[in-house]
């Protein structure tokens, strides 16, 4: 499986390619990093258990949950929370990806080497992924996990379920197989999703290390960029939370572009990966059953997109420096 799964890969992201391995040796003396990463992780576990207790209080009870609502309400919050601290140190560990060299005078020598600037930034930026490997193995292991908890709901109701999700929506759905095919979308969406926005930060963070040569300064935006994604996530939760307490009212373009907005960029789609959650969703928000499709253009739109900022990074260090 592995190999397959290697053979698809571009030959400078495989791991046995030497100047892959050359940036995974070296990232291999970063270990205080990493120990603080996992210090940080457990941070984030506590905090996310607290997070639940607190929506479990608040908002629905343990006794009115079944065992795949339970477990989805156990896993957000600490999900969450390790998916903003992943995407934040991919994105610092891609502002960090020249400046060290070009504090060392080496990034000159590097660039005018025959592998150039575009296979040594293209590694790097696989190289942040396999250092962030055990995150982003723990994301996608739990979104399996609620994966599986989608497709035994399914079968609930003698089989009915997805049709008394698609009953009284707005637009109505005629045939409740499209329901299945929306879920599928989730599903895909929920499973790879993750993967693009991390790769889209890592991205960004070359870009700015190409791009800002003063590390005072890029050291700035990153702590701007980072501010910015925690209040955004946090206030769109906020506002999301106080429209379903129904302590705010909304217009429906607004309610659909909050929603849209916070499963692009805020959980990355978790709310769609438990089935009681997506019914409330599907049923409160108009047109709300294709924000799944949605979010699977997106992840394609992403990809290309991140592949866009790379090239850029590479133009702008030929030409620049």
């Amino acid at each position: 499986m592995l190999k397959f799964i290697n053979a698809q890969l571009p030959e400078w992201a495989r791991p046995d390619h030497p100047i892959l391995q050359y940036e995974l040796a070296h990232l291999q003396h970063v270990e205080s990093r990493q120990a603080r990463f996992f210090q940080l992780l457990v941070i984030a576990l506590i905090l996310g258990m607290g997070g639940y207790l607190y929506a479990t209080t608040i908002y629905v009870p343990p006794t009115q949950s079944n065992l795949t609502d339970l477990a989805w309400r156990i896993l957000y919050f600490p999900t969450l929370l390790v998916q903003i601290l992943t995407s934040t140190l991919a994105l610092s560990f891609g502002i960090n990806s020249v400046g060290r060299q070009r504090s060392n005078h080496t990034w000159d020598n590097l660039r005018a080497t025959e592998i150039g600037a575009e296979l040594t930034l293209r590694t790097r930026w696989v190289g942040i992924l396999y250092r962030l490997r055990a995150p982003i193995i723990a994301i996608l292991l739990v979104r399996l996990l609620l994966v599986i908890g989608v497709l035994y709901d399914i079968t609930a109701f003698g089989g009915l379920y997805p049709e008394m999700l698609t009953k009284n929506l707005t637009p109505m759905i005629g045939d409740a197989k499209l329901g299945l095919v929306v879920l599928a979308f989730n599903m895909t969406a929920g499973m790879l999703l993750p993967i693009t926005m991390i790769c889209a930060s890592a991205g960004i963070g070359i870009l700015i290390s190409v791009g800002i040569k003063n590390r005072a300064y890029s050291a700035i935006l990153q702590v701007i960029i980072t501010v910015a994604q925690l209040v955004l996530t946090i206030g769109i939760l906020t506002t999301i939370s106080q429209f379903l307490l129904g302590q705010l009212e909304l217009s429906n373009t607004a309610l659909l572009a909050l929603f849209v907005g916070y499963s692009s960029f805020g959980d990355w789609g978790l709310l769609f990966l438990q089935l009681g959650s997506v019914g409330e969703i599907w049923a409160i928000v108009p047109y709300g059953i294709f924000i799944g499709i949605g979010l699977v253009v997106l992840m394609l739109v992403q990809s290309a997109v991140t592949d866009g900022i790379l090239s850029l990074a590479v133009k702008l260090s030929e030409s620049r420096e």
